[in-house]
Parts: C-alpha cells; sequence; structure tokens
C-alpha cells in the first residue's frame, strides 16, 4: 500500500482531514526516527516492535569478481510483528 493509499483509508475510517493524516503520519516518522537514534525501542501497538541491532564485522564476497571483502560492524533496524497481526495475515 503506497503512502497516499494509506492516508486516503486513514481518513476515510477516522473522518479527518487528510492534512491532518499527513501531519500526524510525519510526526509518526520524526517520533520513531528519535526513538530508535536514542537507543529505545519503538512499540507499534497492534502493528510490532522496532529495535536497533548491532551487526558484527564480517567476511563477505563481491558478487562480480569473487574478491573476499570486509564488512565493518553497523547497525540496523530491526522490526518485530506483533502477534496479532501476525495471525491476522496467516488466517
Amino acid at each position: 500500500m503506497s503512502k497516499k493509499l494509506t492516508i486516503d483509508e486513514i481518513a476515510e475510517r477516522s473522518g479527518e482531514s487528510k492534512k491532518t493524516v499527513i501531519a500526524v503520519l510525519d510526526h509518526l516518522s520524526d517520533t520513531v526516527e528519535a526513538g530508535l537514534r536514542s537507543g529505545v525501542d519503538v512499540v507499534l501497538p497492534g502493528i510490532g516492535k522496532l529495535e536497533i541491532v548491532a551487526t558484527k564485522p564480517r567476511q563477505g564476497r563481491n558478487p562480480r569478481t569473487g574478491e573476499t571483502v570486509q564488512i565493518p560492524a553497523s547497525k540496523k533496524v530491526k522490526f518485530i510483528v506483533a502477534g496479532n497481526l501476525k495471525k491476522a495475515v496467516a488466517a
């Protein structure tokens, strides 16, 4: 579902204007980013949880040349789906 379709659906279901829905989604995005940057997990009730995980340095391969390359340690965002959403999709 695209951002436009998401905005349209939320506006229709909530009775709020599209302008208000856009503002809320933008603020949600900013809040999630700020939370993750500060190192806290972000819970989206009924949807899931976003958390930062550290990866170890490792060796990889350049697919073109087959040459071994060193991939440095980094941080990634991990998403854990809420149980009720997982059940709804599986049904």
